[in-house]
């Protein structure tokens, strides 16, 4: 907590704060890394009450759920690069691409692969299980994905 006294003499105060007439504040450091300041900060505008201990006491129980929810969203966010990096290595792998969960479910395929089952010519995708058309293929296609599963690595 940041007394008002000591509010007004940084930079800041002065270049931002002054002309919304805001004095008592409230600060928390939800996370510092290198090349990364997460703060928290609550302003009063002046004649109101400064901060007390519940307000202290409210912000050091917010903080580390701020910082998790920080976590997760830059972890999040690095996973979306990732995945979105290796779509698109994927689109430039010739052929089609199909990736199934150990349930036989498509959780991801290539452009290639979008474009197979797009055409409507042999191949579709039902809630994301691939079929055949025709029972004597589609039971082809079972079987080989039954073969593949039980070869996979998990």
């Amino acid at each position: 907590m940041v007394e008002p006294d000591g509010l007004v003499k940084p930079a800041f105060y002065n270049e931002a704060l002054r002309k919304w007439k805001v004095h008592p504040g409230l600060f928390g450091v939800i996370q510092q890394d290198p090349g990364l300041l997460a703060n928290i900060a609550r302003y009063r505008p002046a004649g109101r009450a400064a901060f007390g201990t519940d307000d202290m006491d409210l912000l050091e129980f917010l903080i580390p759920h701020l910082r998790l929810a920080f976590q997760l969203h830059f972890r999040l966010k690095d996973l979306q690069q990732q995945n979105a990096v290796a779509r698109d290595a994927m689109d430039l792998i010739g052929g089609a691409i199909f990736f199934l969960n150990s349930a036989g479910k498509i959780f991801l395929m290539n452009g290639e692969a979008r474009e197979m089952v797009g055409v409507g010519d042999g191949l579709r995708v039902t809630r994301d299980e691939l079929f055949a058309e025709g029972a004597t293929e589609n039971g082809r296609l079972k079987a080989l994905v039954k073969r593949t599963l039980a070869h996979s690595v998990s």
